[in-house]
């Protein structure tokens, strides 16, 4: 599906309590969680980029990965980062920056179905 019909088709999901962080657009498929975040906690967000819509899962979890999933029956992308959140309004920021700076969309078109990254806990330390 293009960007164009899915933005239509998932304009639903984006409103008045979207997120913008250095031009990608997210917006809560729940309610934020406040304080603490559990172990293992995870929350989802609808992601516009500008060029593809995604669901991005963030799992508090010291597991420092990124594994990209295609779902072709429901045709979205799923994007989830296991990391350990400290603040929710940080730990978006940070996610946003080290998105950028991931070739995402470009490994999303590599035709696999589902891709695991770790990330090496060194050199991505400061976009953690």
């Amino acid at each position: 599906m293009d960007y164009e019909k899915k933005r239509r088709e998932y304009a639903c999901h984006f409103g008045d309590d979207d997120i913008v962080i250095d031009g990608i657009v997210l917006n809560p498929v729940h309610l934020l969680p406040q304080g603490q975040w559990k172990t293992n906690q995870e929350i989802d967000f609808y992601m516009d980029d500008g060029a593809d819509i995604y669901l991005l899962r963030i799992i508090n979890s010291g597991e420092n990965s990124i594994t990209l999933c295609d779902d072709e029956y429901n045709d979205i992308r799923y994007i989830i980062v296991r990391r350990k959140v400290e603040h929710t309004t940080d730990t978006l920021s940070t996610i946003v920056k080290l998105l950028k700076e991931f070739p995402y969309a470009k490994k999303m078109h590599e035709k696999q179905r589902c891709i695991m990254f770790e990330m090496d806990s060194e050199e991505d330390e400061s976009l953690l």
